[in-house]
């Protein structure tokens, strides 16, 4: 679930927290206005897309995940969303170019969706460029197809395991996960190497063969 509320007694503002619980994982970014954004990891019965929760629920979901300080105000908007996953079987096909959410589907949490869509647009618009430059449309377009089908491959997989990691309510699971996000924290290089996979920076263009946008 997510909702756009008003917090009393939250968090520091000047970053995003993430607290897994044995109740599910609770995402916290702060936003414009004062606002925070929460995504709210539920287990759905029969599968089904939950219901936008109120603000009593969304109160009751952050005393469940260790906030009890925090109170929620008001509610400005609020969704209920069913996690899948999914990748278009090719990323173009004659003059036909597939990017964004055409062309694979993420859970919302850390806009891993938006980050590999914009590298879709960025590669996409360095390849018509290049097309538009004079070199070969085929050619080019295919390559941009099998770059960006390998890199979202490489997300969605890495988004399904996370969210298959987190929703898992176990005891044993939620003492490795709370030790993993701890280690991650307090190892520099594990930071790093996790604050990339979420940003989706998978490989360089110049280790790709991916074109560049040519300077205004």
């Amino acid at each position: 679930m997510t909702a756009d509320v008003d917090l009393a007694g939250a968090p520091d503002r000047a970053l995003a927290h993430i607290t897994p619980s044995r109740h599910g994982l609770l995402f916290m970014a702060p936003m414009p206005g004062g606002k925070w954004r929460l995504i709210i990891s539920v287990r759905s019965p029969g599968g089904q897309r939950p219901d936008p929760p109120t603000l009593s629920e969304v109160q009751a979901h952050l005393r469940r995940r260790g906030l009890p300080r925090a109170t929620v105000t008001t509610v400005h908007k609020s969704a209920g969303v069913l996690l899948h996953h999914g990748l278009a079987d090719d990323f173009g096909r004659g003059s036909v170019a597939l990017a964004g959410d055409a062309a694979h589907v993420h859970s919302p949490a850390g806009g891993m969706g938006m980050n590999t869509g914009i590298q879709d647009a960025y590669d996409l618009a360095a390849t018509l460029a290049a097309v538009h430059g004079g070199a070969d449309a085929y050619a080019m377009l295919a390559g941009y197809r099998r770059r960006r089908m390998a890199a979202a491959r490489q997300v969605v997989g890495f988004t399904d395991r996370l969210m298959r990691l987190v929703s898992l309510d176990t005891r044993a699971v939620h003492v490795v996960r709370t030790a993993a996000f701890a280690l991650a924290g307090l190892v520099p290089p594990l930071g790093r190497r996790a604050a990339l996979m979420v940003s989706c920076v998978t490989r360089t263009p110049a280790r790709t063969g991916a074109p560049r946008l040519p300077s205004p």
